[in-house]
């Protein structure tokens, strides 16, 4: 008699662009959502479509310094990329920041 394990993960992944034009310019926004079932790509579309309509009225702001506003999703992406200098082991190691 034996056993056997299966093991199944049925997820959809779905990215979406969408382009903006007006005057002369264009403007581009991306999103991607990973589900099991009941994600709704139109609303992906919509909210992708309305961020590049917001960009391509963007103006350029002058030179200088400002405070900066991260999307939740760039904050996290800068966060992995330093997050192994904190490790416990790195740290011990001297291997830290």
């Amino acid at each position: 008699m034996g056993q056997q394990m299966m093991d199944s993960m049925n997820v959809m992944c779905y990215y979406v662009r969408a382009m903006a034009r007006g005057n002369g310019l264009a403007q581009k926004a991306g999103g991607h959502a990973i589900a099991r079932g009941g994600f709704a790509v139109e609303e992906l579309a919509l909210r992708c479509a309305n961020e590049a309509d917001e960009l391509l009225g963007a103006a350029r702001c002058s030179g200088g310094v400002y405070p900066a506003v991260l999307k939740n999703d760039v904050a996290g992406a800068l966060l992995g990329a330093f997050l192994p200098v904190f490790y416990a082991e790195r740290l011990q190691s001297g291997r830290s920041l």
